[in-house]
């Protein structure tokens, strides 16, 4: 299968700064959702459940987690994409486990904190999009499904945060459930308005 790269139309140093910016957005995202105990999408929401039931850390599970998926990420996106979207990952994954060093953010009432939340992850990832970059393996994975004529990406990404939510039921309160969801529909409500397809989707093969 061929792979494909992102034009963006930024340069380098621009890709770098931006998501640099968008790791921190993404960051302080995660940070809400562990301290008000929340779920979110993808893989961030399956790492923020095996949190609150192990003894690991977010990073050690968001870590693990989103592993598997560098090789496909390669080959369906090329190496450029993957190195940063590794370093997105690693980048958050440190920052989360160890911002108690430098900072601390207080419990907010979990329908607030869905909502800060939801749009500090929603715009961190929208920004990774345009910049060649991703925080979500399982979308690596959505895209490869449909190009294999299996299930399309969005249907794919949509029963990955229902079994997610179907799973939390049966795990959390009722109003953490409800919380959590209203966080999907804020963070891909952010993607939907404003991440066009073909804008800044894969468009060149190489």
């Amino acid at each position: 299968m061929a792979k494909k790269t992102i034009q963006s139309g930024h340069t380098l140093i621009e890709d770098i700064i931006s998501i640099l910016i968008a790791v921190i957005m993404f960051t302080i995202g995660a940070l809400i959702f562990k301290e008000s105990q929340l779920i979110a999408s993808g893989t961030t929401g399956l790492s923020l459940i095996l949190t609150y039931k192990t003894d690991i850390g977010f990073g050690t599970w968001f870590s693990i987690v989103n592993a598997p998926f560098f090789i496909l990420a390669f080959m369906r996106m090329g190496l450029k994409f993957t190195i940063l979207t590794i370093f997105s990952i690693v980048s958050v994954s440190l920052l989360v486990d160890y911002s108690p060093l430098v900072m601390e953010i207080k419990s907010y009432n979990k329908f607030v904190s869905a909502i800060v939340g939801g749009v500090a992850i929603g715009l961190g990832m929208l920004i990774m999009f345009r910049h060649r970059s991703s925080m979500g393996a399982l979308s690596i994975l959505g895209m490869y499904l449909q190009d294999l004529k299996i299930i399309k990406a969005g249907k794919f990404m949509l029963s990955i945060d229902m079994a997610i939510m179907i799973i939390s039921f049966y795990l959390f309160d009722i109003e953490t459930v409800l919380a959590s969801t209203l966080t999907l529909v804020i963070s891909n409500g952010i993607l939907i308005m404003n991440h066009k397809e073909g804008r800044y989707s894969p468009n060149k093969t190489k």
